[in-house]
């Protein structure tokens, strides 16, 4: 009976939106013989602009799913204004949060991390895009949240020859940072009070689980201070000079550190205050669209926590973005 419970408030946390859906291209590809998922958004009007387009990939959270990262981040009107390509990949499905996940590293008790190359997935699928598709192989770029977040430090490690710059939001890396083949960009946004990836490290995760009232012990890991863990990122991209202010708005400060090997910036936005969620986005939860002040609704934001609309997230990773490309 709680087993059910539990996958019945799996699916009020992360349905699959049809409408949504029917307004992407789905992309299917077999990697170690399994069916993997992407969904591809292309920007209106875009047989206007003959040249290539910029991609920006968007990875969903841990127990989450494509279609709730598209509703979570609201990135598609972006895309539609400023012309690039989004994709919406999956992770697999895994069992222990109740939806699919990410093999980010030491994290999250994905009981399939061990054997699902997700790095291999993501590289195959911009080989795909390239392929299909006017896609810009020197301006191609990941953001993600939570989980997502975790995986694009990873892919920023391992592909960095193909990926120009990240935007981890609400989480940080889960594996020792590695030198890069070639030089990518990021911008770091972490809430101060986040319960779920602490700003100030110790035993993160176990949010979902509390929500739903089971132990969290096995969905914890230890994370890293996230102030320390970008000076780590900093001296591993050879950052020099002072820090600067990259933005400042309201409860939101962004400050650049230094200059960085290869003019790929490093940008820390410490949003104060806010909690486990995409700035200026949704909580991605169809119960709260719903029934924004029900008792779900307000359960889940206890959790996680406040969330921020200084920024629109979305905005302001594009505009990181936008000012680098691969030589």
């Amino acid at each position: 009976m709680m087993q059910k419970l539990f996958l019945l408030l799996v699916l009020f946390l992360n349905p699959r939106s049809a409408a949504a859906a029917d307004n992407f291209l789905r992309l299917t590809l077999k990697v170690d013989g399994r069916d993997r998922t992407a969904y591809l958004h292309v920007p209106k009007n875009v047989n206007t602009d003959p040249g290539l387009l910029p991609a920006v990939f968007v990875l969903h959270g841990g127990g989450g799913n494509a279609m709730n990262a598209e509703r979570t981040t609201m990135m598609s009107w972006v895309s539609d204004k400023n012309r690039f390509l989004l994709v919406y990949p999956e992770g697999m499905k895994a069992s222990a949060v109740g939806g699919s996940a990410w093999n980010a590293g030491g994290c999250c008790a994905n009981p399939m991390k061990s054997k699902v190359d997700d790095v291999k997935f993501i590289s195959t699928l911009i080989d795909e895009l390239r392929s299909k598709f006017r896609m810009d192989r020197k301006r191609v770029y990941v953001t993600g949240f939570s989980n997502g977040a975790q995986m694009s430090y990873r892919l920023a490690c391992e592909l960095s020859e193909k990926i120009t710059a990240i935007a981890p939001v609400g989480a940080q890396r889960v594996f020792d940072p590695c030198a890069l083949r070639s030089p990518v960009g990021i911008l770091h946004i972490h809430g101060t009070d986040d319960p779920c990836a602490l700003y100030r490290g110790g035993e993160c995760g176990g949010c979902l689980a509390t929500f739903l009232g089971f132990s969290s012990r096995s969905q914890t890991w230890s994370c890293a201070d996230v102030e320390k863990d970008m000076q780590t990122l900093a001296n591993v991209k050879k950052c020099q000079g002072e820090h600067h202010e990259y933005l400042r708005k309201g409860q939101v400060l962004c400050e650049e550190y230094g200059e960085c090997e290869g003019n790929a910036p490093l940008v820390l936005c410490k949003v104060q205050g806010a909690g486990h969620s995409w700035p200026g986005g949704t909580t991605g939860a169809s119960f709260c669209a719903s029934r924004p002040n029900g008792f779900l609704c307000r359960r889940y934001k206890e959790q996680v926590g406040a969330q921020n609309f200084d920024i629109v997230a979305s905005e302001v990773i594009w505009e990181f973005f936008k000012n680098q490309q691969k030589k």
